[in-house]
């Protein structure tokens, strides 16, 4: 396509822009932020990596990637968020290019039209801004994926190198991701399956861990991530839950007190899971509403009720959301490959299915999403017109 390279540059320039001005007027910040620079500003003073909630002082309650990525902006700008959210804009970059490479397999014309699709999706413009671990994560997830894309092409040692280091880093910013990377290794097996194939695997798998290894050795024996699981999960699926948060409300019984933080952890779980077998209908009916809530065109959040902005949500995401089922089941693109990009979306959407659903945690699911939609647009526009085209293999 003539001026390809081009059109793609004005469209990351046009995109980073976007997000590097929002986050130089408006920063956010969230209950989540306070932890992160907390525990960013410790690693600056004295190394320590503890951080005092309302339950005392705690060492696991957030995986250290985003706090280390604010630590090493803080000590170049000082605490300043605005520097963090305008150097998140400027790492949207690798997001929409990413983007545009994934989409770019069925042709320049979708590739070109989901890196647009990203670069101004107010969703991820919103959250370029906020001072979370959400665009960081996305940044790894699609790399992640990119790598597996190129280990469809051919096997080459490099490639399983680079999945197993992104997986590992990506587990980092957020714990829930860590079971997504044997599916997506199987994927990389289905065909062909060989020896070479199955060496690469257990090499990435490998290298995940290994990256993964300090953090698990620092918390203890076992796949310890966080100490937040219990707790998560209990105002998940307990008598009061409704699908969203609900931490501010739990508060801890007098027999908790004594118990150290991942004693906690445990009894929040065991708990957890006694809800679980008291009232299995509460939860099984739960999960349509967390789903819902993950996937709602408009925010849940009261503080976000604004009108205008629930119906500018509403009248972008409703039509992305149209043409992404168009893609899905019309997009002209292998099933194998559709199958790639949809296991991200359906790990995501299985996990908070059981624990909270928001809008949140979809964000990193948002190129996939544009990268569908750009294949359900040009589909549509191809049948209208009679047109043909070809994708490529993977």
């Amino acid at each position: 396509m003539k001026n390809e390279g081009r059109l793609l540059a004005l469209i990351i320039a046009a995109g980073v822009l976007l997000r590097a001005v929002l986050g130089a007027v408006h920063p956010y910040a969230f209950d989540d932020t306070r932890d992160y620079v907390s525990l960013a500003m410790r690693l600056l003073g004295d190394g320590s990596y503890i951080v005092q909630t309302k339950t005392g002082w705690v060492t696991a309650n957030r995986m250290p990637g985003y706090p280390l990525f604010l630590a090493g902006l803080f000590a170049i700008f000082g605490e300043s968020l605005r520097a963090v959210a305008i150097t998140q804009g400027i790492l949207s970059a690798g997001i929409i290019g990413l983007t545009y490479a994934i989409a770019r397999r069925a042709g320049p014309i979708v590739g070109l039209l989901a890196a647009l699709l990203i670069a101004v999706d107010p969703l991820t413009l919103g959250f370029s801004a906020a001072i979370l671990s959400e665009m960081p994560f996305t940044l790894f997830l699609l790399a992640a994926l990119w790598a597996c894309i190129r280990l469809g092409a051919h096997g080459r040692i490099a490639w399983w190198i680079a999945l197993g280091c992104l997986w590992g880093a990506a587990v980092y910013l957020r714990a829930s991701a860590i079971w997504l990377l044997p599916l997506l290794l199987l994927w990389t097996l289905v065909v062909p399956l060989r020896p070479r194939r199955l060496a690469g695997a257990l090499t990435a798998l490998l290298l995940a861990g290994a990256t993964l290894l300090p953090w698990f050795l620092r918390n203890g024996q076992g796949i310890r991530l966080t100490s937040m699981e219990g707790i998560s999960l209990y105002e998940s699926v307990y008598p009061a839950a409704d699908g969203g948060p609900k931490q501010d409300t739990l508060t801890l019984s007098p027999d908790m007190l004594p118990l150290n933080e991942w004693q906690r952890d445990a009894e929040w779980k065991r708990r957890a899971w006694s809800a679980v077998e008291a009232s299995p209908g509460h939860v099984l009916a739960l999960v349509p509403v967390k789903i819902a809530r993950t996937w709602s065109p408009w925010m849940n959040a009261a503080e976000m009720r604004n009108a205008w902005l629930q119906a500018g949500m509403i009248a972008w995401q409703v039509p992305l959301f149209f043409f992404a089922l168009l893609g899905i089941f019309a997009g002209r693109l292998p099933g194998r490959m559709k199958a790639l990009i949809l296991l991200p979306m359906l790990y995501f959407t299985a996990l908070h299915s059981i624990f909270l659903g928001s809008v949140r945690y979809r964000v990193p699911l948002m190129p996939l999403v544009c990268v569908f939609a750009a294949l359900g647009a040009v589909a549509l526009v191809r049948r209208m017109t009679g047109k043909r085209d070809g994708a490529e293999r993977v």
